[in-house]
């Protein structure tokens, strides 16, 4: 697999990896400080926060299996994670607080600290503590310098300096360098709303790759991305559009534990200003979501969340019946979660007399941070209402009572006076003032118009796919919907109708055999046919395997429509021991697997790698092929001197595209 840059410096490191002890510099740890460990400024520093943007403090680097806490101090009620970016192996991970922060590492990677005030102002103290016994450093053990080998940095000369366009975090003329560790260095660069465009370019004199989390407090959620090469020039360029609202962290590693030094510029645009929130806007689905929250936490007391039946209302009193004949089915005090974060807790007030149905008398609901999506935001409220009246799972309608109020996020306090209950529309009665109830209703189809008439019924398609449309033809009140009933066709649009109205579909080339299929449309159906592909017969010989890194030479052989064969030469610094490759060959779609064993030799030792490349290539003729691939393998070290430990390898992964020519 010569030129694949990832399992080279894998297999070059592994082997730097053995000797490196016998030529660096060993350090001892002095005394163990009391706490065990202070990260980031004192826990005496004060910080402060206001409105929804969070503070970022950098933690380290740790291994997986550490543990570590963060405790707090402050005058507001604060909103805290630790999200934790591993650059090698494109892995994130956000752990969020209460506000304290207490969890055990389950990757290694760079940790980040975000606190904010939940949109109050106020300020804090934090204190970290990272367990030297789980995975960190411990007191008196020798510290090995880390060194990276010349193959693996990449040095460049400075390009002129780039154009500022907007600066979030530090100035783009500021200069940052990291020191080949392995350990990232870590940037603030602030919030970000829903819908903003985040571009982050960079300039340097070396092979760097670069991470961003996007953090939402509020909603416990995140997002990475993680890039190595794409500004060119063995630059990372991180360009993506935010899914949610929340704190970029910038997170930027040399590959391969690469050392340099860096400028980064981050052009940030924000999205149209989300309109405010109303009650106008907020009362209806906040009604339904009391009532969807309350129905979860009595499903959650009764222990029956997973159950499901056309009629919930006898299934769930003839199974409670079996299976609990006392007739007091759920216990106060239980708690459910609201969909978008927060928890609903049932006190008091709680039986089930005969008949499977909860009797709710004088029963305290509490909501505390409920959560619920709207307009691409989550509204969050909390607050006591009691609950009255008799609910039954699954029925269409309860006559349960509710009378409260709720703090709800961007308007304030709002009352809660609920007559009943609907599965369907949730409160009937005031929310905030507004009134709330059955939405209105589409008048009831004449059934004998709905009967609909397509067109066309049949379509043939050439080998190259196309798009085509069909007209319906139904009564002007009847509802339809399309779908596609196979793998190479997709509706494109009128997937859903009422009345007359054109769906669309489109079908995928073809490189294989001649294929048949339909799509479902208002109750009938649209037969598709399609003309074979191209096909591809001889693809025995000797290819040139052309990859983002290098060449490889593969001889393969072909019978009827199996493909046998191997790589042959070096690889990666070493040999290739052994190899075999299979494959199948369908029209013009190749697809291929290789097996390699390959063998690095450095000062007496030996590193053993084991690699799976799987290919799936589109022959344009029979000498050329063109595809993606993804490898993956591991390796194993042998031939240590005497009382040398074998340090650990990482798995090995990898994707790009491959170029084959004969």
């Amino acid at each position: 697999m010569t030129g694949r840059r990832a399992l080279a410096a894998l297999a070059t490191s592994a082997a730097l990896a053995v000797f490196v002890t016998q030529t660096s510099t060993v350090v001892t740890a002095g005394p163990q400080v009391s706490p065990a460990a202070i990260v980031g400024s004192p826990s005496s520093a004060l910080y402060c926060v206001a409105g929804q943007a969070a503070n970022v403090h950098s933690l380290g680097w740790v291994a997986s299996g550490t543990s570590y806490t963060v405790t707090f101090e402050s005058d507001v009620t604060l909103a805290t994670a630790v999200t934790r970016l591993d650059l090698d192996g494109s892995r994130s991970t956000s752990a969020f607080g209460d506000p304290d922060v207490r969890f055990t590492a389950s990757t290694p990677g760079t940790m980040a600290l975000l606190v904010s005030g939940n949109g109050r102002p106020g300020c804090y103290r934090y204190k970290a503590v990272i367990d030297s016994t789980s995975g960190a450093i411990a007191s008196g053990a020798a510290v090995v310098a880390p060194q990276s080998s010349p193959d693996t940095v990449a040095v460049k000369p400075w390009k002129s300096p780039i154009q500022t366009m907007a600066i979030a975090g530090l100035a783009s003329s500021a200069k940052h360098c990291v020191a080949g560790s392995g350990v990232a260095k870590v940037h603030d660069i602030g919030r970000v709303e829903e819908g903003a465009t985040v571009t982050i370019n960079f300039d340097s004199d070396f092979d760097p790759v670069a991470g961003v989390t996007n953090t939402d407090l509020v909603g416990q959620r995140g997002t990475s991305y993680v890039d190595d090469d794409s500004g060119g020039s063995l630059e990372p360029q991180l360009s993506f559009t935010a899914t949610h609202a929340g704190t970029l962290t910038l997170f930027v590693s040399g590959y391969g534990d690469g050392a340099g030094c860096y400028h980064y510029d981050a052009d940030i645009t924000p999205s149209a200003s989300p309109a405010p929130f109303t009650m106008e806007l907020v009362a209806p689905s906040l009604a339904q979501e009391i009532n969807t929250t309350l129905e979860a936490a009595l499903r959650a007391g009764l222990g029956t969340a997973a159950l499901a039946s056309t009629r919930p209302e006898t299934f769930f009193a003839s199974l409670l019946r079996l299976l609990l004949p006392v007739p007091v089915y759920a216990q106060a005090g239980f708690t459910a979660n609201c969909r978008s974060g927060g928890t609903i807790r049932i006190q008091s007030g709680v039986s089930a007399p005969g008949g499977g149905r909860v009797v709710l008398s004088s029963s305290p609901a509490i909501w505390s941070g409920c959560g619920y999506p709207l307009n691409n935001r989550i509204v969050t409220f909390s607050g006591n209402m009691v609950a009255t009246g008799t609910w039954t799972a699954g029925a269409a309608s309860n006559p349960v009572a509710l009378q409260g109020s709720v703090e709800v996020n961007e308007i304030g306090i709002a009352p809660i006076d609920c007559s009943s209950l609907s599965t369907q529309h949730g409160c009937h009665g005031h929310v905030g003032g507004i009134g709330t109830g059955p939405a209105d209703t589409q008048p009831s189809p004449n059934p004998n118009s709905c009967q609909a008439t397509l067109s066309p019924t049949a379509v043939s398609a050439s080998s190259s796919g196309g798009s085509f449309s069909v007209s319906v033809s139904v009564g002007s009140t009847c509802p339809w919907t399309a779908g596609s009933n196979s793998g190479f066709i997709s509706v494109t649009s009128g997937a859903s109708g009422r009345g007359n109205g054109t769906m669309t579909f489109s079908v995928a080339a073809n490189t294989g055999a001649a294929r048949t299929g339909s799509v479902s449309v208002a109750g009938g159906a649209v037969n598709v046919s399609q003309l074979a592909g191209a096909s591809t017969t001889n693809l025995t010989g000797t290819w040139t395997e052309t990859v983002a890194g290098g060449t490889q030479t593969m001889i393969l052989t072909q019978t009827g429509n199996q493909l046998t064969g191997r790589a042959v030469g070096a690889a990666i610094g070493g040999v290739i021991q052994t190899s075999s490759v299979t494959g199948t060959v369908s029209g013009s779609s190749v697809s291929l697997t290789e097996s390699d064993t390959i063998l690095v030799s450095e000062s007496g030792a030996s590193v053993r790698c084991q690699i799976v490349v799987r290919y799936s290539l589109t022959a344009s003729s029979n000498s050329r092929m063109t595809g993606p691939y993804t490898a993956s393998g591991g390796c194993s070290i042998s031939g240590l001197p005497p009382g040398v430990p074998s340090p650990p390898l990482p798995p090995f992964s990898e994707s790009g595209t491959a170029v084959f020519t004969k």
